[in-house]
């Protein structure tokens, strides 16, 4: 193959690209330069879904991948481990299972303007409110401030104040 049939391949298969990134999803820009929420206070862009359609798109069950603390191992780096759990949640409700598909807890809940207001029953290390964040149609984080976690002792520090950012990451279905 030619230099020239190799940039006209490389420009044909940049188009394709392009054009189909932007039939199929949304154009993402950025929010902001520099966010707690990303790993080292990198740039964020803005959700998928808008604040007004947050509340709406949270609904259903929320297969959790991980809950990412920042800053365990790594200053300024999200970690965590994986996770089998699960979300169900309703407008007014909602449910967290265990990996066997016991409820291990339950709460009435709120959302307005993307963010997720819970009252547990019991709320063991379970966030009480939670920013939503879309990073695609189907993968959802809720970002909530915990107590710092220690992966030495697998135990919170319940001692300091619920300042440590936190997410729970996963898909909804």
């Amino acid at each position: 193959m030619t230099k020239r049939s190799t940039v006209i391949v490389t420009v044909i298969i940049s188009a394709i690209t392009l054009l189909g990134c932007k039939s199929n999803s949304k154009i993402r820009t950025l929010c902001v330069e520099d966010s707690e929420w990303r790993d080292n206070d990198g740039p964020d862009s803005c959700s998928y879904f808008s604040k007004d359609e947050m509340c709406e798109m949270v609904i259903g069950k929320l297969n959790i991948r991980s809950r990412l603390h920042k800053g365990v191992l790594e200053n300024g780096v999200f970690e965590g481990g994986m996770s089998s759990r699960w979300l169900e949640i309703e407008e007014n409700t909602i449910s967290y299972y265990t990996p066997n598909g016991e409820i291990a807890d339950k709460g009435n809940c709120s959302c307005s303007e993307g963010i997720l207001k819970i009252e547990w029953e019991k709320g063991d290390n379970l966030p009480e409110e939670a920013n939503i964040y879309f990073n695609s149609e189907d993968f959802v984080e809720l970002r909530y401030y915990d107590y710092p976690f220690s992966f030495s002792t697998f135990k919170y520090d319940t001692l300091k104040p619920k300042n440590n950012p936190t997410k729970i990451i996963g898909t909804i279905e």
